[in-house]
């Protein structure tokens, strides 16, 4: 059974800010009130500010987890192996509590 659960899923590695938060926006624009959303990144500079700027539209940030391994992503969820075939990751995992 996966760590984290939610109602919602976006995958937005290769995006970088602020295109990273135009497609963040837009999905959490579409999440129904109190849905979990998970948003899946590229963990690099540029996307830094998004929790940040996701907390100033008014949701609510419930978890931010850094995933190094394949593994890792498979102990939070469980996720097709096959969508990710680096054996190392740098990515974000963004847990979010839409607010309407």
């Amino acid at each position: 059974m996966p760590l984290l659960s939610f109602d919602q899923f976006i995958d937005l590695r290769g995006f970088l800010c602020p295109m990273a938060f135009v497609k963040a926006r837009l999905f959490l624009d579409k999440c129904a009130n109190e849905e979990t959303a998970v948003i899946l990144l590229d963990q690099t500079k540029s996307n830094d500010p998004l929790p940040r700027s996701i907390e100033a539209l008014g949701h609510v940030i419930l978890s931010i987890n850094h995933v190094g391994t394949l593994e890792e992503i498979q102990e939070l969820y469980l996720l097709d192996s096959s969508l990710f075939p680096e054996a190392s990751l740098n990515l974000l995992l963004i847990k979010v509590q839409v607010k309407k």
